[in-house]
Formats: structure tokens, C-alpha cells, sequence
């Protein structure tokens, strides 16, 4: 298991594809996670994607705020505050908070990633 807290890169990614509903794959020739949509097109996923970050922002609605260079996101009904010089980052791992809690299980490959 990875600690949400502590889960970075493909950890996240992994962890908030579990936490949306999307059914990821790992590719290790892109070190990426992909999804397929209803087409069977391929599509990579990533919480830094900018799209992904403000589509949770909107269907959450956090509370977002920012200070000392570092942007921090909470959910009121949790109290979790996740902290983070990167947005993405710190929204991902409430949402994952939010909805996986603060632990989840992750393949054995991206663990140590």
C-alpha cells in the first residue's frame, strides 16, 4: 500500500484514476498510465495535466489556498489539508484522500517508482 501523503508520480496518477472510476493500464515503453475510451482510442493520463487538475477543482469545489510559495487543498467535511508547491499534486492526493482514504493499494511496479 501507498501512503497518499507520500505517493508521487505514477503513484498518484494511479491513485486518483482508482478514485475517479477510470480503468488506467501501466505501459512501461511510455512510463506513463493510458486509458481507453468508449472508441477504444488510447488516451495517457496524468494528474499534472491541467485539464484533469481544474476538472477536479470544479466537481469538488476544494478549498484552495496558497501561501509561502506552496498551494494547499482541503475538502471541509475531511480536515485533511495536503500541501504541495504544485496544484496538481496537492489536489490529487485530497481527492484520493477523499475517496481511498489515506492508504491505497498500488501495482508492485509503480511502488517503487
Amino acid at each position: 500500500k501507498i501512503k497518499t501523503a507520500e505517493a508521487t508520480k505514477l503513484q498518484l496518477d494511479w491513485g486518483l484514476a482508482k478514485a475517479t472510476g477510470k480503468r488506467v493500464r501501466y505501459y512501461l515503453e511510455y512510463n506513463a498510465l493510458a486509458f481507453n475510451d468508449c472508441e477504444d482510442n488510447l488516451y495517457l493520463f496524468s494528474h499534472t495535466d491541467p485539464a484533469v487538475c481544474m476538472g477536479l477543482i470544479e466537481q469538488y469545489k476544494p478549498d484552495v489556498m496558497y501561501r509561502a510559495e506552496e498551494w494547499g487543498v482541503e475538502f471541509p467535511h475531511n480536515n485533511n489539508q495536503f500541501w504541495s508547491p504544485c496544484l496538481a499534486q496537492a489536489v490529487a492526493r485530497c481527492v484520493i484522500d477523499m475517496k481511498l482514504g489515506d492508504e491505497f493499494e498500488c501495482p508492485d511496479e509503480l511502488e517503487s517508482v
